[in-house]
């Protein structure tokens, strides 16, 4: 520093070139506000970029929307199908309990056939043997 108002700059200025305070931070603040368009006009442009990515997602998912709708109206709705499908399992249920029922009578129809001739034949051998006794005597 040469004086109180003046400063000296090897880095930047050639060399014993001296300027004011003043011109210093003049020069200081023009390439801080250049600095800061720059960064303004970088973050717009970026902000401009992200925002038409955004718009492809969301036109797309508004496509997937309706596609989920549209698809949605093959299917049964809940409620439907709980209404249904007690109804089939109260369907059910009376199918096994009649099946039950007549399985239950054909064996009980079988049994007593089986057993009705199982006496027939013991009837028709106790005649026979009658028979034979009274025939033979």
């Amino acid at each position: 520093m040469a004086d109180s108002g003046t400063i000296t700059q090897p880095n930047t200025q050639p060399a014993g070139r001296e300027i004011t305070l003043r011109q210093y931070f003049e020069t200081l603040l023009a390439a801080e506000k250049a600095t800061r368009e720059a960064w303004s006009k970088a973050h717009d442009e970026a902000l401009k970029l992200h925002s038409a990515n955004l718009e492809i997602h969301l036109s797309a998912l508004n496509g997937e929307q309706a596609r989920l709708g549209a698809d949605r109206e093959r299917f049964l709705p809940r409620e439907t199908y709980d209404v249904f499908h007690s109804e089939l399992q109260k369907w059910q249920d009376q199918v096994t309990k009649d099946l039950t029922l007549i399985t239950g009578r054909d064996r009980g129809i079988g049994l007593s056939w089986s057993v009705g001739i199982a006496v027939l034949g013991v009837l028709i051998g106790i005649g026979g043997l009658a028979f034979g006794l009274l025939r033979y005597s």
